[in-house]
């Protein structure tokens, strides 16, 4: 009587051993040939590269036109502070607000400032004195980020003159401390984010591919009469693609914190607990995805179908705040949500383990969940 393997009891070195023998069987898999080789490492290095420069919110050259019709000094000084800033750049001065519309019809200039002749009389006098500034609309996040930065130059502006001229201070002076990301450097919020986004999209993808490609390889037959339980090929693939996701996110760490030189507060044991759970959940995500493939062109479409609405809910792009409350209900399903939290707060704040557990729970029966739902749904095709 041949007794079935599912129900055969085996000690724990015997796993290992079985597990350890279809792992090396999966990276020989992904590793057999160069292609495979290169699509493995290189495509984390060309990603960290472009969204580091080209995925930027970030406004460093800000080119304005001025009209300035002052008959002091005063709006030459707030010109100044535009110049001296390293963000403004002057790239006209219009004859009159024709020639300023012009100019941003032609998107030659994102912004137009204009001072009227009383502009210094009335700042002297102590009076309000008004500033018209003019913004291209058409790319409504470059028109309020151009305006965050004008406020700032005039708000500046405003203290030097009032402290130069012996002027009475406002009623309530703003001081400003902004903590973990001092300058407001984009890349501080967007570089640590991407740990989680390419790990939950490079992760996903080679994972929903795997059982699909064994399919179209004709190596799924070997499956089927292999000595090996369906938990244990899953066991397997699962650690195989969690081993390659950890090569891939320390490559991206390194890079953010030598080459983009964001500095990194929290514990490396800690991130690297976040960043093993957060891979789980997505190679369980990815793997049901291939288990109920046939082939990998129906595994990539499940894996894009299923990674945009990822990466929308994630609150990477909006705040999950401003989301309507059925979408943020529906986020609390999503594994990347979590992760970008974890990674944020573990490396711009240094927080702990005690500070992030719920989040780890969450990534965690996301995890148990996607991969005891691949494992049930392999099963079933295997022994079906």
């Amino acid at each position: 009587m041949v007794e079935n393997p599912e129900t055969t009891g085996v000690n724990m070195s015997d796993f290992f051993s079985r597990l350890s023998a279809l792992i090396r069987k999966e990276m020989l898999a992904i590793f057999k040939n160069p292609k495979s080789r290169v699509f493995v490492l290189l495509p984390p290095f060309i990603q960290i590269i472009i969204f580091g420069y080209a995925a930027t919110l970030d406004l460093t050259n800000i080119n304005y036109g001025f009209i300035n019709r002052d008959r002091g000094s005063a709006a030459r000084e707030v010109l100044a502070g535009f110049n001296g800033s390293g963000i403004f750049k002057p790239e006209a001065a219009p004859a009159n607000e024709k020639a300023m519309a012009d100019l941003i019809n032609r998107k030659t200039i994102l912004e137009g400032l204009t001072f009227q002749e009383d502009f210094t009389r009335k700042l002297l006098n102590g009076q309000p004195a008004e500033v018209q500034a003019v913004f291209d609309g058409r790319n409504s996040n470059s028109a309020n980020i151009a305006m965050s930065y004008t406020m700032g130059v005039i708000s500046e502006f405003n203290a030097e003159f009032r402290e130069k001229h012996n002027l009475p201070q406002p009623a309530i002076r703003l001081e400003k401390r902004t903590w973990y990301n001092p300058n407001y450097n984009m890349r501080f919020f967007m570089i640590p984010a991407l740990l989680a986004v390419l790990a939950m999209l490079d992760t996903m993808m080679m994972s929903s591919l795997s059982i699909a490609r064994e399919r179209e390889e004709g190596t799924f037959d070997q499956l089927l009469v292999a000595p090996y339980r369906p938990s244990e090929i899953i066991a397997a693939k699962a650690a195989t693609y969690v081993l390659v996701g950890l090569v891939q996110m320390t490559m991206i760490f390194l890079i953010s914190l030598f080459w983009y030189r964001i500095p990194f507060h929290g514990s490396i044991a800690l991130l690297y607990l976040g960043l093993v759970t957060f891979i789980l959940a997505a190679v369980g995500a990815g793997l049901c995805i291939s288990a109920l493939s046939n082939t990998m062109q129906q595994a990539m479409m499940g894996m894009f179908l299923t990674a945009m609405p990822f990466t929308l809910l994630s609150g990477l792009a909006t705040p999950i705040d401003s989301m309507n409350d059925f979408f943020q209900y529906l986020t609390m399903l999503n594994p990347m949500r979590y992760g970008i939290v974890i990674i944020h707060r573990i490396y711009l704040e240094g927080a702990g383990f005690l500070l992030l557990w719920r989040f780890f729970l969450y990534m965690f029966l996301i995890a148990a969940v996607t991969l005891c739902a691949a494992n049930a749904i392999f099963k079933k095709q295997l022994h079906g």
